[in-house]
């Protein structure tokens, strides 16, 4: 039987897009993607914006983080470097981080508070559907490009 408490989503890159813009990154910076996927919002954040100087998408589910690494060369164009971990991010070390991002509608909001507590104080971070508590500053609240038909809402936050 397959284990149902594993689910599963990407991120349109168009929010991503928004969330990126109204975290305002500086060049150089580098961006953390926890529960990457198949790399569709690593990459994505990598090709929106290519002044980061690398974008790393870490990801539990090893077949998940296999196949995301046959898709940065697929994608054309200018991007910044990218790098994919199949690793637990609750066990990274996230303090060379500026940035990270975070699809929060399935991870466990505890885990992912234990991860992000790594980061520098200063650092950025965006999420979906996902609200950070004490020791996080809310920056901004970005609504879903979609439209009403779609009921995410983000979250740009920064690390006291």
């Amino acid at each position: 039987m397959k284990d149902k408490s594993l689910r599963y989503s990407e991120a349109n890159l168009g929010f991503i897009a928004c969330l990126l813009r109204a975290a305002d990154p500086q060049p150089g910076y580098k961006l953390v993607d926890l529960g990457s996927g198949t790399g569709r919002s690593t990459i994505g954040a990598a090709t929106i914006y290519p002044s980061f100087s690398k974008v790393v998408g870490i990801e539990f589910l090893d077949m998940l983080a296999r196949s995301s690494k046959g898709f940065v060369g697929k994608v054309r164009g200018r991007k910044a470097s990218v790098e994919f971990k199949a690793a637990d991010f609750g066990d990274e070390d996230l303090s060379g981080f500026e940035m990270a991002f975070v699809d929060g509608k399935y991870l466990n909001a505890a885990e992912v508070g234990a991860a992000l507590s790594t980061l520098p104080s200063g650092a950025k971070i965006m999420t979906i559907d996902l609200r950070l508590g004490s020791g996080y500053s809310l920056v901004t609240t970005v609504d879903d490009p979609s439209g009403d038909l779609v009921l995410n809402t983000g979250y740009v936050y920064e690390k006291l």
